[in-house]
């Protein structure tokens, strides 16, 4: 899963498809987010560890940085989850929520979606 802040980031990435860690920063600062460079590279580091972000290094002033890409990871993330569940709970645990998914009403996939586009998924 992932945390409030790295969420904040992936965001970022997203809408700026790549951007350098000042960049991000700067977006975050933008959205009312007050977090220091040093914090935003470490998490950009650690998305990059689970390879949820993608970079690159660029030469930058006599030396270099990176510069950081959104990667849709929202397949790849789901599948994760799914298989952290069946860990977890079992195959029957994840067979009882995909009959639960495929018995969801109209009304209950409009609730679905709602709640969807609130989380900006």
């Amino acid at each position: 899963m992932l945390g409030s802040l790295e969420k904040e980031v992936v965001a970022v990435l997203e809408d700026e498809n790549e951007a350098t860690i000042n960049e991000v920063v700067e977006c975050l600062n933008d959205r009312d987010v007050d977090v220091a460079y040093t914090t935003v590279s470490t998490v950009l580091d650690r998305l990059h560890g689970k390879e949820m972000v993608d970079r690159r290094k660029e030469p930058y002033r006599g030396g270099s940085r990176y510069v950081y890409e959104y990667v849709d990871i929202r397949d790849e993330y789901l599948t994760r989850v799914v298989d952290n569940l069946t860990t977890v709970f079992g195959e029957k645990a994840v067979a009882n929520l995909v009959s639960e998914v495929e018995d969801i009403g109209e009304d209950e996939e409009q609730d679905l979606s709602s709640v969807r586009d609130e989380l900006d998924l």
